[in-house]
């Protein structure tokens, strides 16, 4: 019995850190997107967050403008749901 509780848990541990993975690849490629077309579509305001603090630490758009279908201000933008005003709740 204790040999399967260890192996169900050893297993629970790989799924639930496959899934992060998983989740970190998708706001990466979010977090791509943004950079790409903000670079070609308003280079100046690219050109500010790349000379940022943001940018040498690679704070992307998503990390801050991020929001939840069900915020407020929230709008879908590009296929990701963003806020305009970033708030401290965002």
């Amino acid at each position: 019995m204790r040999k399967l509780l260890t192996v169900l848990f050893g297993l629970l541990i790989i799924a639930g850190y496959s899934f992060g993975q998983q989740s970190q690849r998708s706001a990466d490629t979010v977090a791509g997107k943004c950079m790409t077309c903000h670079k070609e579509k308003t280079t100046g305001l690219y050109n500010q967050w790349f000379e940022s603090a943001h940018g040498a630490h690679n704070v992307t758009c998503i990390d801050c403008h991020g929001a939840n279908r069900s915020d407020v201000d929230a709008y879908e933008h590009e296929g990701a749901y963003i806020a305009t005003l970033v708030t401290p709740k965002d």
